[in-house]
Formats: structure tokens, C-alpha cells, sequence
């Protein structure tokens, strides 16, 4: 802060013994800021060069001021919260884009989707009968009937052959049959066929 006019009087009346005219002089020349900062450390007393001590008082109290400022503002950006950034104009398109596309989704048939089975395969070939589950072939996509209460199935119950290994056969709902069964504990349910199959092993198409 500024010395104030009292201060300055003062501090000469006591410190003026002990100073060169030449640090008299630059004294009262310095700014009411700059005298505060040789006051406040307190009168002159005998010294080799009053204007030295003058000029190391002034360069004392200056960088003790800068410093505190530096610690202030570290302190300052610390406490200040980061500023959420503005969208930019990409995410703002981008944004309207999907708002946009909302609800323009078209649903296909299931012989357009990407996911349905290969044309011609058995499994794309949909039921169109209401009447019992019959099949055409004897193998994968074919039909088959328990015999008996087995395989985790009832007795007359059907189901669609889905896939094969060498000695089974892999049933919808997650369930298997022997291949060597055939006849035995299960049947195959051919379209137009009512008579029960023969008796040698089911030959793969």
C-alpha cells in the first residue's frame, strides 16, 4: 500500500541521521508504494551505505510480493472447477442424425434378413401344415417319434432333427437320440408315410 504522509515524516526524523544526502534525496523521490516497502521494515541505523540498504529494502519487499501473488494464483487454479467444454459442431450433428433416424428402422421378412438360413436347406423350409409334425427326409431336418417314454421326451411325441454327429442325432429343445435306436425307441415321420419304418439304420442325404 501507499505510505501515507505522517509515516514518511516519521520514519525520516528518526532515520535521517544515518543517511546520505543522496539517500535522502532518493527517498523522498521514490513513489508512496516503494517508501511503504523501506518503512515498514523498520528507521535506519548506523550504516556503511544508507542508499544500498535503501535500494535492497525495495528489491526485498518486491519479490516477497511476487511471490505471494505466484502462490495465490497456483492456489486459485486448484480450487477453480474445469469448464465442461462445448459441444463441438461434429457431435451436434452427429446427435441430430440419430434423433433423426429414430424410429425409421424397417423390418424385413425372414427371407431377406441376413441371419436366415441358406434357401433350399431344411430348416428354411417353414411348416405348412397345422396338422401333426411330419418331415420329408431322414437325417438333418427330418422328423422322428418316441416309441417311449425316453430321451426326455413322451411316448408319440415328435421332433425336428437339428444336426448330427456320428452316433447321435441333436433334437430341438436340446435333446439327443441314438441313431442306433432307430425303430427301437424312436422313429422317423415321413410325409404320406404312415407305416412304421423299416428296421436298418437311417442312411444321411
Amino acid at each position: 500500500r501507499p505510505a501515507t504522509k505522517e509515516e514518511v515524516d516519521s520514519w525520516m526524523q528518526v532515520s535521517a541521521p544515518h543517511m546520505s544526502d543522496k539517500a535522502k534525496t532518493t527517498f523522498l523521490g521514490m513513489s508512496a508504494e516503494q517508501q511503504f516497502r523501506i518503512i515498514v521494515e523498520g528507521p535506519l541505523t548506523d550504516c556503511h551505505d544508507s542508499l544500498e540498504i535503501l535500494y535492497a529494502r525495495v528489491q526485498r519487499s518486491m519479490a516477497m510480493e511476487q511471490q505471494l501473488k505466484r502462490l495465490a494464483n497456483a492456489s486459485a487454479k486448484r480450487q477453480e472447477k474445469p469448464k465442461a467444454k462445448p459441444a463441438s459442431e461434429l457431435a451436434i450433428a452427429v446427435g441430430k442424425a440419430l434423433v433423426a433416424a429414430e424410429g425409421t428402422y424397417e423390418v424385413v421378412s425372414d427371407k431377406e434378413s441376413r441371419f436366415a438360413p441358406p434357401a433350399g436347406s431344411p430348416t428354411a423350409t417353414k411348416e405348412t401344415s397345422t396338422g401333426p409334425l411330419v418331415g420329408k427326409v431322414k437325417g438333418v431336418g427330418g422328423v422322428i417319434e418316441a416309441l417311449a417314454k425316453k430321451y426326455n421326451m413322451t411316448k408319440g411325441e415328435r421332433a425336428r432333427v437339428l444336426s448330427e454327429t456320428k452316433e447321435l442325432y441333436r433334437l430341438e429343445g436340446d435333446r439327443n437320440v441314438p441313431k442306433t435306436h432307430c425303430n427301437t425307441g424312436w422313429k422317423w415321420v415321413l410325409e404320406g408315410i404312415s407305416d412304421v419304418a423299416k428296421a436298418a439304420p437311417a442312411t444321411k442325404n
